[in-house]
């Protein structure tokens, strides 16, 4: 591979990145054998091995050129409604909204597109919950990766707590969270 030119060799890197996050996505979707669904057989310990798939791929990908380098990071998190057919779903509530589901955290970098972490949480979890664990994963991700500048997070109103601005002073990322308009606020 170093023979190649720089533009082939970011290629061919970014190919294996795809293709280990399409298997990664294709674990949600195993089929049936013998009525019970291969999926049910993945444990937290697989998906801890497929978290570091992720970070992985990620730090080849950028290590091949697809990354910010030492130029600045914006960073968003937010927390996504994704609905669920069956009764039997494990981990599936009804939230906010109600729709029966999960509620992952999704991080990615603004600009690339690169989601950089996903953490899938029960239906009926608050959007700010486990979110300071999560982002301390989501920094200590890409700074191994590579990114070297600096870095800022956004979130809406459902991040706005003490947990998840210490998260950030601790990592020294800058952060725009917009707070909730309290009466206080507007007054």
């Amino acid at each position: 591979m170093a023979l190649l030119p720089s533009s082939l060799r970011t290629t061919a890197v970014l190919s294996e990145s795809r293709r280990a996050v399409r298997s990664v996505l294709l674990v949600a979707r195993l089929p049936s054998v013998g009525g019970r669904r291969e999926s049910e057989r993945v444990t937290w310990g697989h998906n801890a091995q497929l978290d570091q798939v992720l970070g992985e791929s990620l730090s080849r990908a950028w290590a091949a050129g697809a990354g910010p380098g030492d130029g600045p990071v914006t960073l968003d998190v937010d927390s996504s409604i994704c609905e669920t057919y069956g009764l039997k779903k494990q981990g599936a509530r009804f939230g906010h909204t109600k729709v029966r589901g999960y509620h992952p955290l999704v991080g990615s970098v603004a600009g690339l597109g690169d989601v950089v972490g996903v953490r899938l949480r029960g239906g009926n979890a608050h959007s700010g919950r486990g979110a300071a664990s999560f982002l301390t994963q989501v920094f200590n991700r890409v700074r191994r990766a590579g990114a070297t500048g600096p870095m800022v997070l956004r979130a809406d109103s459902g991040f706005y707590n003490r947990n998840v601005t210490a998260a950030c002073d601790k990592a020294e990322v800058n952060y725009s969270v917009t707070p909730s308009s309290t009466r206080a606020c507007t007054t």
